[in-house]
């Protein structure tokens, strides 16, 4: 696996797929890369997840221009899914680093957001109550 984003001198660099920074140079580090990288594929699971870090980020930052600039609710409610997604890939990036125990469907994040009181405080009550109405096991 080859990266655009290798410092050619110590050859450091970010794995493409997994976000994992490493040596190729030092061994211990490219084992610790292919069992980081093991786990990343687990956690994808075939839907190309969790999200790189940047690709969330920017999710975030789409969500968050259609919430505010969104003259519908149909906008608005797109705005707040582009969140959600960027949210639940944070959850699988979680999973992957061990710091959640198990895998959470959408669905489910959504549904424990909204058990929480996540949904009303994230989003205007128009918005949580569509959120709802699409994602939520607890209407």
């Amino acid at each position: 696996m080859r990266s655009s984003s290798m410092d050619v001198t110590s050859g450091e660099e970010l794995c493409p797929v997994c976000d994992f920074a490493f040596s190729r140079v030092l061994p211990r580090q490219v084992r610790e890369h292919d069992a980081h990288h093991r786990r990343y594929l687990v956690a994808c699971d075939g839907i190309r997840a969790p999200a790189r870090r940047v690709v969330r980020e920017q999710m975030m930052r789409e969500g968050a221009e259609l919430l505010v600039h969104g003259e519908t609710l149909a906008e608005r409610v797109r705005g707040s899914e582009r969140q959600l997604q960027a949210l639940f890939h944070e959850h699988l990036a979680e999973v992957l680093l061990g710091h959640a125990s198990r895998r959470l469907d959408f669905r489910e994040v959504v549904t424990s957001m909204n058990m929480s009181g996540r949904l009303d405080g994230r989003y205007e009550q128009e918005v949580a109550n569509e959120l709802r109405q699409r994602y939520s096991d607890n209407l």
